[in-house]
């Protein structure tokens, strides 16, 4: 996209990338992926901001995300990374910290999913999961839902991959197509014909992983992380929601299970069946006593936001209900 300097190409590139990826959504599309690369990482943040403020598109129902490769270096240019380095641009090389980086860029750009992608130089792709492993997996998970990012991980994986991914509550994989979709041409590297009866295969451990106490903690987690973000979660959920990370990290199976014991009323909470502006607000009116959003807010406060939800919900306006949404989350107050 950048053809010279990205000072120079900056204009010419955002105009390009927001009439592809509206053009994308005005078809119907729900996500638009767009490679974050060539760019530094106060570059990323200006083109991001830029593009998601002008793509037109449905910002509640339709999902810009932000691609980064944990195998291609950033350079860390900001003005308090200036500050604490004499001056000069870090150059982050750690897959992990490329990857916690990326989370920091995608939020700031307003983007709405972070992918973190394995690939390199080679094909086909290392394993992602082998190259970050369950744990760290969890904890990029983790991290960018409390941040209110959907997730994604893509690159090389097979079959003996897919529970430990499963059971970080990732939101999708790319599972890699020369790996457990198609045939491979040893010699030459093409992918051939496409196994369809591995699809099956797929479905079946992706479900039996969920269904275990591991994956149904792995749900409860990412519910948690959501509501969290939301400030809908009780104040009497947040503790636990920490305790729940540890016991994932270590597959603590005991630990895990006393956590879904405690939180029945969370994890029989129903999935969202309305519009999820409807869904979150509705969470938060009936979390007004002690949701976490409002713990140190002023009562008057708090009522006239109950009501400008309840008011909104019945009037099916989602423009206003985002504003609102929005406004609570942000207050100075939030605990």
């Amino acid at each position: 996209m950048f053809e010279n300097t990205f000072d120079n190409s900056f204009i010419k590139s955002v105009h390009t990338t927001i009439a592809v990826c509206s053009s994308i959504f005005m078809n119907g599309l729900s996500e638009c992926k767009v490679a974050i690369e060539r760019m530094t990482v106060s570059q990323a943040i200006k083109f991001m901001r830029v593009v998601s403020a002008n793509v037109v598109r449905d910002e509640t129902l339709q999902v810009l995300a932000a691609a980064f490769c944990v195998n291609y270096p950033l350079i860390d240019d900001r003005e308090a990374t200036l500050q604490s380095n004499n001056g000069m641009p870090k150059k982050i090389t750690d897959r992990m910290e490329i990857a916690k980086l990326g989370i920091e860029i995608a939020k700031k750009g307003n983007f709405d999913k972070v992918t973190f992608d394995g690939t390199a130089n080679w094909y086909p792709s290392d394993p992602i999961m082998e190259q970050l492993g369950y744990k760290n997996s969890l904890k990029l998970v983790h991290m960018a839902h409390e941040k209110g990012l959907l997730t994604y991980f893509s690159a090389g994986f097979r079959f003996k991959h897919l529970t430990d991914i499963v059971q970080t509550g990732t939101d999708g994989i790319g599972l890699g197509g020369a790996q457990i979709l198609r045939f491979m041409d040893s010699k030459n590297g093409y992918q051939d014909p496409f196994k369809q009866e591995n699809v099956k295969k797929i479905l079946d451990i992706n479900q039996k992983a969920a269904n275990n106490i591991v994956g149904q903690g792995s749900i409860l987690l990412a519910r948690l992380d959501q509501m969290y973000f939301e400030g809908s979660l009780p104040s009497w959920a947040e503790g636990q929601r920490n305790n729940l990370y540890i016991a994932l990290l270590n597959k603590d199976e005991q630990s895990i299970s006393n956590v879904l014991d405690d939180l029945q009323e969370i994890m029989q909470l129903p999935i969202d069946l309305v519009h999820p502006l409807v869904a979150w607000a509705q969470r938060l009116i009936s979390n007004e006593n002690d949701a976490i959003v409002f713990t140190n807010m002023e009562q008057s406060l708090k009522e006239h936001y109950i009501n400008l939800l309840k008011r909104h919900i019945t009037h099916h306006d989602y423009n206003e209900l985002n504003s609102v949404l929005k406004e609570i989350i942000s207050n100075p107050n939030r605990s």
